[in-house]
């Protein structure tokens, strides 16, 4: 009887310890105890410790792409084979002028400048290629109807079927290097009519 309990009690304690453990509560296991039901209880403390510390890791993993998502100026967009919106970055508000749960469910199309559809389009079947090119660019339209030309990088993944896109905005870069080219003529012909 007494070999019964000194076994039965450690081995009640490691089920509820156990079964606790699916639920996430904290494993309570006497480790003290001897011969194979302390060796066991060790294990399941170690295996407990192990597991909440991965736990802890991935979950600082997960906050911390989550803030690099929240916060990135650039366009974050995650897309599924056809080009249907799963995930959008808050940053589209700035660069296009929708709120993401605007555009979530939309297709790419509804947001892309017409005549820059066949060069997306054969992006995406590119990178499902395994041929991902960084900085491609395409013109999407705003809310407000201007047009935001944005440096694009995509990258696919096979296993989840999605599209990853990361999209810069290039607008005031681009009307920068135009007033440039502008001056530049204007600075030639000024020299060239001058010099006659």
């Amino acid at each position: 009887m007494i070999i019964a309990r000194s076994m039965t009690k450690p081995l009640a304690q490691m089920t509820r310890a156990v079964e606790g453990l699916s639920h996430n509560a904290p494993m309570k296991v006497s480790t003290g105890a001897s011969g194979e039901i302390g060796v066991l209880a060790k294990a399941f403390a170690c295996m407990d410790a192990d597991m909440r510390e991965k736990t802890a890791a991935l979950n600082r993993e997960i906050e911390e792409r989550s803030r690099l998502f929240d916060n990135s100026s650039d366009l974050i967009l995650t897309t599924d084979h056809e080009g249907n919106f799963l995930r959008v970055s808050p940053s589209c508000k700035t660069i296009l002028g929708y709120d993401p749960e605007e555009m979530i469910g939309r297709n790419g199309v509804d947001f892309t400048y017409p005549d820059d559809l066949r060069a997306v389009q054969a992006e995406m079947r590119l990178a499902r290629r395994g041929q991902q090119r960084r900085n491609f660019e395409t013109r999407c339209v705003h809310k407000d109807g201007r047009v935001v030309t944005l440096a694009w990088s995509n990258v696919w993944s096979e296993p989840l079927q999605r599209h990853f896109f990361i999209g810069r905005d290039m607008t005031e870069t681009k009307k920068g290097a135009g007033a440039l080219l502008d001056s530049e003529r204007m600075a030639r012909t000024i020299i060239g009519s001058a010099s006659r």
